[in-house]
């Protein structure tokens, strides 16, 4: 590994344009929250709820397929570079047949929003942006797999440029199809899925170009592995998989939460979307960050560097505590102001908005308490992921999930109220990143080898 893998320097090259990459992710979720609010408040509520539940289904597979990454800089780190193209070849493979079980869950869409129990106006909107979304997946899968290359070899740039091509897609596509601007067909909700996928796909198309020109100096070496590695499978879905399964039962809690929300009303429902949405601001550049650290600590693992692995962590957690205590107290000092981003007055009256802000004010609040133990988690499980320490925190997820579940439906069979249900949610962020930082400081994650070395690879239990 080069020099200096464990300074500020490094990392900060890593991670700025990773930071950027999820920044435009979260600008680009929050265009398309401004646009459909502007369109009508049941359309921004159907589609938030919508697109978490079909991410809920696509973030397993996204996980597995771009635990590439994780793959990627193992091997670089300890010198078996050689098997870089076969993972991604893999992790291609992996997503066309993940693509297709994506594809059928929009066979029970209709029965699954059905139970949910919101308005019949509601519902069908839902159903149209789930729809849509889980049958255009192939382009958010595959291009993780394919992200990984970049990603793992820290060759984080291109990723930037991959987003901002895919944001203006999407941001042109929301003006035209959305509000039927220039001539095109006034689609609302649909054209706002439509929109995303089709800003996925030209952010796919670009990393397939980009690969394609990187691997031509060695293009014969890389057609011999065209065939699917069974080996190299495994160890993608052993690690990746559980990976994608602690996403996919995070993102079921917070699809759950807000259809515990909606029960409410659809007003609330609204104001808790739009708080998830700037809660994102902080959210988003801090992921970048710890996908970074997530990559120096791949490679650092690979190299059986444990103690750089360690001062990784420590600076991506005061880099991340500063910014998300910058964020924190602007949602304390601005909540209103926030929220008039949100509010037209041709489609919501003046009382129903100054309701929404009230109940918001009131989120952002909670927002302000919590996201800095979030920032704490995200960062704690980069260097957990990026050392491959994913089955214990899969199995982690899995239990202290299961405990909040149950008292979201306690909270919901005792008519609590919403700020109630957020006070259980901010409880439980807090508690999640001290169960994360008690297993980083167990140190069992030192001890994983994903790396064939002559002494095989093992798993910590």
């Amino acid at each position: 590994m080069a020099d200096g893998v464990g300074s500020y320097k490094v990392l900060l090259k890593v991670a700025g344009p990773l930071v950027l990459q999820m920044s435009s992710i979260m600008l680009m979720q929050l265009v398309d929250t401004v646009f459909l609010s502007w369109y009508s408040a049941e359309a921004v509520a159907a589609a938030i709820t919508a697109g978490l539940a079909s991410w809920l289904i696509i973030c397993v597979f996204n996980g597995t397929a771009g635990f590439t990454s994780t793959l990627v800089a193992q091997y670089i780190g300890a010198r078996r570079e050689n098997k870089v193209h076969a993972i991604i070849l893999n992790g291609i493979y992996f997503s066309i047949g993940a693509s297709i079980v994506i594809a059928a869950m929009t066979l029970i869409s209709g029965p699954f929003f059905k139970w949910a129990g919101h308005a019949p106006a509601l519902r069908a909107y839902e159903t149209v942006f789930f729809n849509i979304s889980c049958r255009g997946a192939f382009f958010n899968v595959a291009a993780a797999a394919i992200a990984g290359y970049f990603s793992g070899r820290g060759k984080t740039m291109t990723l930037l440029v991959m987003q901002i091509i895919a944001f203006g897609i999407n941001a042109l596509l929301d003006y035209l199809l959305i509000f039927g601007n220039m001539g095109f067909p006034r689609m609302g909700v649909a054209g706002a899925a439509l929109a995303t996928v089709l800003g996925q796909a030209g952010g796919f198309f670009v990393l397939v170009f980009a690969y394609l020109r990187s691997i031509r100096p060695v293009i014969k070496s890389v057609r011999r592995e065209w065939k699917p590695d069974r080996k190299l499978m495994e160890k993608l879905i052993k690690y990746g998989f559980p990976s994608g399964m602690r996403i996919f039962i995070d993102m079921l809690a917070w699809t759950i939460f807000p259809f515990f929300i909606g029960r409410i009303g659809t007003i609330e429902l609204a104001a808790s979307n739009i708080a998830f949405r700037i809660n994102s601001i902080a959210f988003f550049p801090v992921l970048g960050l710890s996908i970074a650290v997530s990559i120096l600590v791949g490679q650092a693992q690979g190299a059986k560097l444990p103690d750089v692995s360690i001062a990784l962590w420590r600076k991506g957690l005061l880099l991340g505590e500063v910014f998300t205590g910058a964020l924190a107290l602007s949602y304390i000092l601005f909540p209103y102001q926030f929220y008039y981003l949100f509010h037209n007055p041709h489609t919501m009256p003046s009382s129903d908005f100054a309701k929404m802000a009230a109940e918001g004010a009131m989120m952002l609040r909670m927002v302000a308490l919590y996201c800095l133990f979030d920032a704490v988690s995200i960062i704690t499980l980069g260097l957990l992921q990026g050392a491959g320490d994913t089955r214990w925190t899969m199995v982690a997820a899995l239990s202290l999930y299961s405990i909040f579940f149950v008292v979201l439906f306690i909270i919901d069979h005792n008519h609590g109220s919403v700020s109630t249900l957020w006070t259980a949610a901010a409880v439980f962020i807090i508690m999640q990143s001290f169960l994360w930082v008690a297993r980083f400081f167990a140190g069992k994650w030192k001890r994983i080898e994903m790396v064939e070395q002559g002494t095989g690879m093992g798993e910590a239990v």
